[in-house]
């Protein structure tokens, strides 16, 4: 049975994971028919070889760092690996620097290790060391605080070979830089098992995007598996977790490798859900089909309804409008009328009042004329007759008198004479009348006065006219 936190790890020896050397082994078995049934004939030998892998591939190993002047461990770092890898202090450089206390220096002189990753824990390998199950391959390294070394002084020899380990450790790194590894592994999509992995290796710090290796990944994928182009995820650049600046900025374990995962899916298990989204499209199309055309049918009558509705709002429009049209016409003759007949009956009242004026003026000019005629008639009547009082005053001849027998005419004439001296005595006793004696100063005056009423008159009848 292989642990299920070493499944995913790289089989050294196959190259592939360890899940993916136990599917390798199955799919290129034999299918053999017998009496009994179908069996399929695996190399079981080794099968069992890569579970022993599989539980060696966590093989611890354990770094002690060993104060050089005290002989106690400061601490220690622990690494896994595949059973039987070889450790060397080039290789793990990295790691070993990374580790190393604050505040120390490697002594460079005075390191020792075992020389692989031993799975103490294997029975065979109990047999043959007979050394407990848990024992623990280890590198002791010695060393130094930098204060002592400042007291002590550097000798020549350890400062070169201080120097010596350095840039061994920094070349170890720069070929670990150039050639970081970065594993894509490919994952059934329906059981999440890791069916097979593929390991690049680019300069650290290279940027992985699916379209940059775009042919690795379709060349690593599974026989009989499809790629789900939707399901991948994988880290953005090549990442050497052995670099101790890393291993700082980080705190993964210096075995951490920068991934990439894949998922894929059988082809039948493509082919099923193919038949299944082909009868739910054509289910899906056929209640789209539906729902449009009641949608056309809904859009249609409403369409319609909102034409019969604006078709009906433009006829009250209209006939409002025509209502108004018409009333507003009949208003404005109804004014026009009345506006005319104003007209007329001002321009009446304005004849009227014209022509009273100039009938009362002529009627004050024909009454001023008569009135005027009239005094003048009257002064020269008063004028003749006060010339004729004034001739029949005058005295007459004395002719004496001679008496004729009286007949009837003389009687009468006589009797005449007598009632007239009658009337003249009886005249002399009443007041003067008009016409006994002539006045013209007084005359005169009355027609100047006459003249001039009339001259008011007529001023005031023009200003009653302005």
């Amino acid at each position: 049975m292989i642990p299920a936190d070493a499944g995913n790890l790289q089989d050294g020896t196959s190259g592939r994971s360890f899940y993916g050397q136990i599917d390798y082994l199955f799919n290129t078995g034999s299918v053999v028919i017998t009496d009994t049934g179908v069996e399929i004939r695996v190399d079981l030998n080794e099968a069992q070889a890569v579970v022993d892998r599989a539980h060696g591939a966590k093989t611890p190993y354990r770094i002690d760092y060993v104060d050089s002047e005290t002989g106690k461990t400061l601490t220690s770092t622990t690494l896994t690996a595949q059973a039987g890898t070889s450790f060397t202090y080039d290789k793990y450089a990295g790691d070993i620097l990374a580790g190393v206390p604050d505040g120390y220096k490697i002594n460079a002189d005075q390191i020792d290790y075992d020389p692989s990753f031993i799975n103490y824990k294997d029975p065979a390998v109990q047999e043959t060391t007979k050394k407990p199950a848990d024992t623990v391959s280890t590198a002791r390294i010695k060393v130094t605080s930098r204060a002592s070394l400042l007291n002590e002084g550097l000798t020549a020899t350890a400062a070169a070979d201080l120097a010596k380990g350095q840039e061994k450790a920094a070349a170890a790194l720069k070929a670990e830089n150039a050639a970081t590894p970065y594993e894509i592994d490919y994952i059934d999509s329906e059981t999440g098992e890791v069916l097979a992995t593929t390991t690049l290796t680019e300069p650290a710090g290279t940027t992985f995007t699916f379209d940059k290796y775009a042919g690795t990944i379709l060349a690593g994928v599974p026989d009989g598996y499809k790629l789900n182009a939707d399901r991948i995820d994988y880290d953005p650049t090549f990442v050497n977790y052995k670099d101790p600046a890393v291993f700082k900025a980080t705190h993964k374990k210096t075995t951490t490798v920068s991934t990439a995962h894949v998922f894929v899916t059988s082809r039948a298990a493509i082919l099923n859900e193919g038949l299944k989204e082909t009868a739910a499209a054509d289910l899906y199309d056929a209640r789209a089909t539906k729902l449009v055309e009641g949608l056309k049918a809904t859009a249609a009558a409403d369409l319609y309804n909102a034409r019969a509705t604006k078709l009906a709002e433009g006829l009250k429009a209209t006939a409002a409008a025509d209502l108004y049209d018409a009333r507003a016409t009949k208003l404005i003759e109804g004014l026009k009328a009345t506006a005319a007949k104003d007209l007329y009956n001002a321009r009446a009242t304005k004849l009227i009042e014209g022509l009273k004026a100039t009938a009362a003026k002529d009627l004050y000019d024909a009454r001023a004329t008569k009135l005027a005629e009239g005094l003048k008639d009257t002064a020269a009547k008063d004028l003749a007759n006060a010339r004729a009082a004034k001739a029949t005053k005058t005295t007459p001849t004395t002719t004496p008198a001679v008496k004729t027998p009286a007949t009837k005419a003389a009687v009468t004439t006589t009797a005449a004479k007598t009632t007239a001296a009658t009337k003249a005595a009886a005249a002399t006793k009443a007041l003067p009348q008009t016409g006994d004696d002539v006045n013209v100063t007084a005359s005169a005056l009355g027609v100047v006065a006459v003249v001039g009423a009339l001259f008011g008159l007529a001023g005031t009848s023009l200003k009653k006219r302005a």
